[in-house]
């Protein structure tokens, strides 16, 4: 089962963050996925001219949900990337997700995730048609 945090941002600063689901409670859906072969999709929702960012974000437990809604960790999500230049864009595929501590000094800061490409020179099998 998955767990929902949402995390609320204006003009471009923290406002606020909040579980979506009741603490025990594995009956309701809300704030809650049961996800068989994949992890749902985090996702940011844009408000009144962009300046409010309402960003959606999943963990597998009650105890990271809730350290994420505190600022005590964020995650990195993995994707292999290739330079598609007959289109003129990066096209990725998620490889993994880290769960690290914040550390501002490394630039982990809370509440946000942070997404790294890997770059590959060649086409990767997953391009190929």
């Amino acid at each position: 089962m998955w767990y929902a945090v949402e995390t609320a941002f204006i003009d471009g600063r923290f406002f606020g963050s909040r579980c979506l689901f009741v603490d025990g409670d594995e009956t309701s859906s809300v704030g809650h996925c049961f996800a068989n072969d994949h992890e749902p999709v985090n996702q940011c929702q844009k408000e009144f001219g962009d300046r409010i960012e309402l960003h959606t974000d999943w963990f597998e437990s009650e105890e990271l949900a809730h350290a994420f809604c505190d600022g005590n960790i964020t995650y990195i999500h993995h994707y292999e990337a290739y330079y598609d230049k007959s289109i003129k864009t990066t096209r990725r595929r998620f490889l993994k997700r880290e769960i690290v501590t914040v550390d501002e000094e490394k630039g982990f800061l809370p509440h946000r995730g942070i997404y790294k490409d890997h770059l590959t020179e060649e086409c990767p099998w997953w391009l190929r048609y």
